[in-house]
C-alpha cells in the first residue's frame, strides 16, 4: 500500500449577505504523478467515504 502524507491547510467560503467576513473553513489538496500511478487519471469520478479521522477516495468512472 503507498503512503503519503500531506498537512490540513484552508479555503475561505466566500462573505454572504448578513455575514460580513470570508469563513476559514479545512481544506485537503492531493496532487501529483503518483495518483495518476494509482489509477486517479485526470477527469475520473470519485466517490469519498467519510469516518472519523479517515477519508477513503475510490475511482467510481474512469
Amino acid at each position: 500500500m503507498a503512503r503519503s502524507r500531506c498537512t490540513v491547510g484552508y479555503a475561505f467560503y466566500d462573505a454572504e449577505p448578513g455575514r460580513p467576513h470570508s469563513q476559514r473553513i479545512p481544506s485537503v489538496r492531493l496532487r501529483g504523478l503518483w495518483l495518476e500511478q494509482l489509477g486517479f487519471a485526470v477527469g475520473c469520478k470519485l466517490q469519498i467515504t467519510a469516518r472519523a479521522g479517515e477519508l477513503v477516495v475510490t475511482v467510481v468512472e474512469r
